[in-house]
């Protein structure tokens, strides 16, 4: 190859057409710190990943996370983020109602991307993982103690086929949740003040993030749903599980976890996973 020449990769796209795109990368270490001897001692290792080439298909706005810190001499692994566009005004208008209302701390009101947005569409990373396009196309979604609007709202942009519910017991949040989903314009949100075993009707599936313990929460939508329960979760995962099955008296089969590390690799979704909990008999996760 010559010099300056960008190097051509082979790229599987999802309808299994093969595609040649640049590839780009650019590194480099930011804020070094050398000893006496001017051997490096730490520093944040950085690079950018590009494609040239290539668009994203219609109809998703999951962020294409590009840039990220990995840590040399033990400093914790960061990720710089790029804040796409589609979610500017959906930042906007949170950092408006929050200074109104207060569902979201001030610590989380500064990191509200990573902590919030990119956070709830871990669950839309996982569908695009582990099923097949356009599984949530005509499906109803109940998020159960949607606080604000996560991880519904964000899942609503991204899927403007399916039909979301979003529901809280207590009805600051969810007049929050309704100012936001309005003032983005999102035609396929339902915001209700209600707990979820008091709606009346059935949903396909059911999100959450981190509400309760699963085996508190599994009784709450239990019978209300018809595929599965994506929940996002932190911590010792396999022990709730195991108090899950136990409890509820599920089989092992039907409930499997992915961690969110596997796609931001930054150390605040380090212990940070996406837990599903199906009708029937899941396949095995594909990166375990």
């Amino acid at each position: 190859m010559a010099n300056g020449d960008t190097p051509l990769v082979s790229i599987e796209t999802t309808d299994g057409v093969e595609k040649k795109a640049g590839l780009k990368i650019r590194v480099w270490v930011e804020g070094n710190d050398r000893d006496a001897n001017g051997a490096l001692k730490g520093g944040i290792f950085k690079f950018d990943l590009s494609f040239i080439g290539l668009q994203k298909k219609d109809n998703t706005n999951i962020p294409n996370v590009s840039k990220n810190g990995n840590s040399i001499s033990g400093i914790n692994n960061t990720m710089e983020y790029s804040i796409d566009n589609d979610y500017k005004e959906l930042i906007r208008l949170y950092t408006e109602w929050n200074s109104k209302i207060n569902v979201i701390s001030r610590k989380d009101m500064d990191n509200i991307y990573k902590h919030h947005i990119l956070h709830s569409l871990a669950i839309a990373e996982y569908l695009k993982r582990f099923y097949p396009a356009g599984v949530w196309d005509g499906a109803s979604v109940l998020d159960v103690g949607t606080g604000g609007g996560f991880p519904g709202i964000p899942l609503a942009m991204n899927f403007p086929q399916t039909r979301f519910t979003l529901c809280d017991s207590i009805g600051k949040k969810i007049t929050v949740a309704s100012a936001v989903a309005d003032g983005i314009g999102l035609e396929n949100v339902r915001c209700v003040n209600a707990r979820a075993e008091s709606l009346p009707e059935k949903f396909d599936w059911v999100v959450s993030r981190a509400v309760t313990s699963l085996e508190k929460f599994y009784p709450w939508v239990e019978g209300r749903f018809s595929r599965s329960i994506l929940y996002l979760k932190g911590g010792d995962v396999e022990e709730e599980i195991s108090g899950l099955l136990h409890k509820c008296r599920l089989d092992r089969r039907n409930v499997r976890s992915w961690r969110i590390s596997d796609w931001l690799q930054d150390d605040y979704f380090a212990e940070k996973f996406v837990i599903e909990i199906g009708k029937s008999y899941l396949c095995p996760p594909e990166f375990e």
